[in-house]
Formats: C-alpha cells, structure tokens, sequence
C-alpha cells in the first residue's frame, strides 16, 4: 500500500511541475513526453536518495579583501560591482 502511495504522490507532483512548465514556457509537442520522463525520473532519484550534491568548498568570486572600495562594493556570488 506504502508504495502505490508514493507512485501516486510521484505522479501527482510530476503532473504539477510539467503543468506549471508548460504553462509558462514555450514546449513543442514532440518534446513533451521526453520532458515528462526526465521529470519523473529525477523526482523518483530524488525520493530515492539517489542524488547526490557537490560538497565542494565553494570560493568567492572575488577575494574577500577587495569587496568594499570607496566607489563600489563587489557580490560575492557573480563578481559583479555595485554602487
């Protein structure tokens, strides 16, 4: 019983993200049920816990010393300078 629960679950979660894709995207029909697999494929590893995630230190894209200037102040994510 748990697992039709979870293939329904999986379904109706699916049916929600390719609904809410299509609707504010541009999706030809033929690429549809291709969309739809990889969909389904990547919320069932996900549930499966078969995702796996980067934990590798991450580095600013500027060096911290550098952020604040008299002129600007730079983002640590994208490098990018700010007023």
């Amino acid at each position: 019983m748990a697992k039709t629960n979870n293939t329904m679950v999986l379904l109706e979660l699916t049916a929600n993200i390719v609904s809410s894709h299509v609707t504010n995207n541009n999706v030809t029909p033929d690429s549809l049920p291709e969309f739809i697999k990889k969909v389904h494929a990547s919320l069932a590893a996900a549930t499966a816990g078969e995702q796996k995630f980067d934990d590798s230190p991450r580095h600013p894209a500027v060096p911290i010393k550098s952020l604040v200037s008299n002129d600007n102040l730079i983002c640590l994510e994208d490098g990018k300078k700010l007023k």
